[in-house]
């Protein structure tokens, strides 16, 4: 039986652009060859008759013809556990940054370390996100915490000259390494999938939204409506 991953389609596709795919017998799709597919909106067919379902399985499923192979699953889990590994280093670091700075942000930064090294668990299972205390502002509550709220202001050159610049600098940083962590999960996994991780994720990086208005003018949300 063969296999047809992902890569094999792009590099067929930039090649020669196509609007349908046939699937001859004993050939088989991977999960992200599937969605390759579904993306571009391309026409599978499966021994000439036209697949009416985009559905990507977890395992085998002989109808649709995708097969999700260990290799490819171990290698997508490696990948997502190094982002947090390198998104928990980041943290810590920018903790260390922020001593010279301002200690008690440094400690608030610190702080997100345990919440960002439990979604390693949350991967291999959907368990709810860890209980992070939210600090209530005009804008951030408990009823939104976890959604993916947008920042509460663009930080532009104009931050880079504030006493606290650097510090929001910094905090910034993590907050996109956060949103690319987003963006590969749902890459990985689908948009209808490992919600719990993704409301981990919206908690983290709302929180890092309250700690940029903190470096910018205190205890004073600064959200524009």
């Amino acid at each position: 039986m063969k296999f047809i991953t992902e890569s094999d389609l792009r590099v067929t596709y930039r090649k020669e652009p196509f609007s349908e795919f046939r699937l001859d017998k004993d050939i088989r799709l991977t999960p992200g060859a599937r969605q390759f597919l579904t993306d571009r909106r391309i026409e599978l067919l499966i021994h000439d008759v036209l697949e009416q379902s985009a559905t990507v399985d977890d395992g085998q499923n002989e109808e649709s013809g995708t097969v999700a192979t260990p290799q490819e699953t171990d290698w997508k889990t490696k990948k997502i556990k190094n982002e947090v590994t390198a998104l928990v280093t980041s943290i810590l670091l920018t903790a260390f940054e922020l001593l010279e700075i301002d200690i008690k942000l440094s400690q608030k930064v610190a702080e997100l370390e345990p919440h960002v090294s439990a979604m390693k668990n949350m991967l291999s299972s959907d368990d709810t996100p860890s209980s992070m205390l939210c600090e209530p502002c005009k804008s951030i509550t408990q009823e939104n915490f976890s959604d993916p709220l947008a920042d509460c202001f663009a930080i532009n050159a104009f931050h880079m000259q504030m006493p606290k610049g650097k510090a929001m600098l910094l905090i910034n940083r993590i907050r996109c390494t956060v949103l690319s962590f987003e963006v590969s999960i749902v890459e990985t996994y689908g948009e209808n999938s490992k919600d719990a991780l993704r409301r981990q994720i919206n908690q983290i990086r709302n929180r890092l939204s309250q700690l940029i208005c903190t470096a910018f003018g205190g205890n004073e949300c600064q959200r524009k409506e």
